[in-house]
């Protein structure tokens, strides 16, 4: 899974190339001027966001390429892996603290409080794509001390059983870890400055 904004930059490129000029003509217009309700901003390829819009993707272009030659069948299925690849939830691949934070973080909230679980998902956003959003929040410190607080909120409120409160215990360590490894790296970047 890719979590980062310039990944999802280049797979929009990809995209918008692929349906205005790849082997199957054009074929952006047909697709992209289509209501879909989560489609809020001005550029319809952002709604690639969205789990539920890259797989109605995935279904047209298996469509519009059937009975195609065998290479454009190909040059299809390549954008199709590109578009499996930005959301198939591969949470190990590559070993980043962040990331496994937000995967604890979705995870927990899922598990723990299913109400909250729903009011984090946009519509249209499957599991993977929750993480990726929340990886991105979780990198700015003021977002990591709203989940911080909402966590230690939510243990006193709620007095959960004793497996999920060391669970909520973990994440909440882990939370204050990153904050003070961010404020030392900080402090040595103004110390050194």
């Amino acid at each position: 899974m890719r979590y980062e904004p310039e990944e999802f930059a280049l797979l929009k490129d990809y995209v918008d190339d692929f349906m205005k000029r790849g082997p199957l003509g054009d074929i952006f217009t047909p697709f992209f001027y289509k209501p879909y309700p989560y489609n809020q901003t001005e550029n319809v390829l952002d709604t690639l966001r969205f789990a539920d819009a890259r797989k109605l993707l995935i279904d047209y272009l298996y469509k519009v390429s059937r009975a195609k030659s065998i290479e454009v069948t190909r040059q299809t299925e390549g954008l199709i892996g590109e578009l499996w690849e930005y959301g198939y939830p591969d949470k190990n691949r590559e070993p980043n603290f962040l990331k496994n934070l937000a995967w604890d973080i979705c995870r927990m909230t899922k598990s723990v409080d299913y109400w909250q679980w729903e009011a984090m998902r946009l519509p249209g956003e499957s599991e993977a794509d929750v993480v990726r959003r929340t990886y991105q929040e979780i990198k700015n410190p003021e977002k990591r001390r709203e989940f911080m607080q909402f966590w230690i909120d939510y243990l006193e409120r709620m007095r959960p059983k004793y497996e999920l409160e060391i669970q909520a215990a973990e994440v909440l360590t882990r939370l204050k870890e990153v904050l003070r490894i961010w404020k030392l790296h900080l402090w040595r970047e103004l110390r050194y400055s």
